[in-house]
């Protein structure tokens, strides 16, 4: 399987969702604990929140704990990686899919070559994303509480 280079396209998980949105965006180490405390920095800057998506579905597990609102009704969560859990969570987790296996082979390929001395073009890759809906994700609630 080639690894992907500039120009190649991914699939895009983004439809439905505007540029013109008024997202807010919080840093957190990749833990259920640091999801707890970015949900905990998010739900202070911006009560009534509608959805949230975080970098893993590790951190879901941490949002999950501490809001403490019904999920997908209150706030839709959506996770990244579709770790072997995320089906199996309450609710199951929507997320976003992602082969890791082929991504750390493309890693591996470059780290080969610059062990081997041989000159590696800088690139950016691309890889398909899959959208994996589930129980965790549905339509934004129309009035804020």
């Amino acid at each position: 399987m080639a690894c992907p280079r500039n120009g190649s396209s991914a699939a895009t998980v983004s439809r439905g969702f505007g540029t013109g949105s008024r997202g807010i965006s919080a840093s957190s180490p990749a833990s259920p604990g640091g999801g707890f405390h970015a949900t905990l920095a998010l739900s202070r800057a911006r009560p009534g929140v509608t959805a949230i998506f975080a970098g893993n579905d590790t951190i879901v597990l941490g949002a999950l704990a501490y809001l403490g609102l019904a999920v997908p009704g209150d706030v839709s969560v959506v996770g990244f990686d579709d770790l072997p859990f995320a089906g199996f969570v309450a609710p199951p987790l929507t997320t976003v899919r992602i082969d890791a296996t082929h991504q750390g082979r493309c890693a591996a390929e470059v780290l080969l070559l610059r062990l081997k001395g041989k000159a590696v073009p800088e690139s950016r890759q691309s890889f398909e994303l899959v959208f994996v809906p589930r129980g965790s994700s549905g339509p934004a609630r129309t009035s804020t509480r």
